[in-house]
């Protein structure tokens, strides 16, 4: 009897030290800063592939922010850190996706609204050379005033793609010689001083205006009478 209880007493000793060691080798214990090598090899072979995934995500992520990884901090923590970290930014990308279909689809109904008031067109394309060979393309524009109020000035982006409809260039359009209600006003002598060295710029030279398309995007109206309409940010 004696004997069995000195055994039954020596094998839980002996599973308590195996239970203690085999919790100390668990590789999510290990504190992330005091990797050795032979820990790093341990910690590529017990954690998954997404496990690994996020340490690294983690240490570059503190990296950056601290320039340091902090001290103390084990890779069960970290993993822990990470999930919630990723949980976060998903919830901010998800807010950041709202606010810019939000956004998208208030500006659609701003220009809809926009294009009760005014139309744009673009109807002449003409490319000048001056002194020392700079070149100029000249845009010959057309404002026509559908409103029932006299229209000061004109902010936009005048967008120009090729018939494929790839970006040709993208510039900020002004109009500030004011068009009376009900009337159309051609703005000529405005465009683009080209830069030889700028391959959007030299398509734009290059391209025939029935290649062309263009389109502009309205962001401010000014009223002679001192009220405006405009686009959201």
């Amino acid at each position: 009897m004696k004997y069995q209880n000195i055994c039954r007493i020596g094998f839980v000793a002996f599973l308590g030290v195996f239970l203690l060691l085999g919790g100390c080798s668990d590789p999510k214990n290990y504190e992330v800063k005091k990797l050795t090598e032979t820990q790093k090899i341990e910690v590529g072979k017990k954690l998954t592939a997404e496990e690994g995934r996020k340490i690294a995500a983690w240490m570059v992520r503190n990296l950056i922010v601290g320039k340091e990884i902090p001290d103390g901090i084990t890779i069960a923590q970290a993993l822990k850190d990470q999930d919630a970290w990723e949980v976060m930014r998903k919830e901010e990308d998800a807010k950041a996706a709202e606010l810019k279909t939000r956004v998208e689809v208030e500006r659609k109904a701003k220009q809809q609204e926009f294009a009760k008031l005014l139309s744009v067109a673009v109807v002449a394309k003409k490319n000048s050379t001056g002194d020392y060979d700079q070149r100029m393309v000249l845009l010959d524009v057309a404002f026509e005033n559908k409103g029932a109020k006299d229209i000061a000035g004109v902010k936009s982006y005048l967008k120009i793609t090729d018939m494929f409809g790839d970006k040709v260039m993208n510039m900020k359009w002004t109009f500030e010689e004011g068009v009376g209600a009900g009337k159309t006003f051609v703005d000529t002598g405005s465009g683009l001083k080209v830069n030889k060295f700028m391959d959007d710029h030299m398509k734009l030279w290059n391209g025939d205006m029935e290649k062309l398309r263009f389109s502009f995007d309205i962001q401010k109206i000014i009223f002679k009478d001192g009220t405006s309409v405009e686009a959201p940010e």
